[in-house]
């Protein structure tokens, strides 16, 4: 028997093991994992980013699996955030999968399938921690007005510029 030569094959993917260090950018064509550290941007068809891997940089693909930490912009089709992933930078995305227990801080933004790929997604300048959009929170309420900086969020109010404040104590 014969292979089909025109079959797609699946190659072996591209490991950067916990003890890697690279500074500079990185491009694949196949899959990629990371479990070291890159100081640069990274780009591929398929990418994982294991537990112990860490990107400073930003990171695009089709499809990416986030379970490290990245400081950095994100752009992928599909993009799969673990209960250990941490992002700290923008989310553009077609799909998007939080795990519970996933860390983002900036913004995430749903991108159509015909929308070409924006130039690369910057860290949020600024941002501040508040869980990811549908992560445990329900929705408004009809009628809702949504928050700003000097309306009561939850137990705590926000001060614009300042630090959360608890209703108990005197502002």
């Amino acid at each position: 028997m014969s292979k089909n030569p025109t079959a797609p094959t699946r190659g072996v993917p591209s490991i950067l093991s916990k003890d890697l260090k690279i500074f500079g950018n990185l491009e694949s064509v196949g899959e990629l994992q990371i479990d070291g550290l890159v100081e640069g941007d990274v780009s591929g068809t398929s990418i994982v980013l294991g537990e112990s891997g860490q990107i400073s940089g930003n990171l695009r693909g089709e499809l990416v699996r986030i379970a490290g930490q990245i400081s950095g912009g994100v752009d992928a089709s599909k993009v799969e955030l673990d209960k250990t992933g941490k992002v700290l930078g923008d989310i553009r995305h077609e799909v998007l999968s939080i795990a519970s227990g996933a860390y983002v801080v900036g913004k995430v933004m749903r991108r159509n399938s015909s929308q070409p790929r924006a130039d690369t997604p910057r860290p949020s300048a600024g941002a501040t921690q508040a869980p990811a959009a549908g992560v445990g929170s329900a929705p408004p309420a009809t009628g809702a007005k949504p928050a700003s900086a000097s309306t009561s969020v939850g137990t705590a109010g926000v001060t614009p510029g300042g630090p959360a404040t608890s209703p108990s104590k005197p502002v």
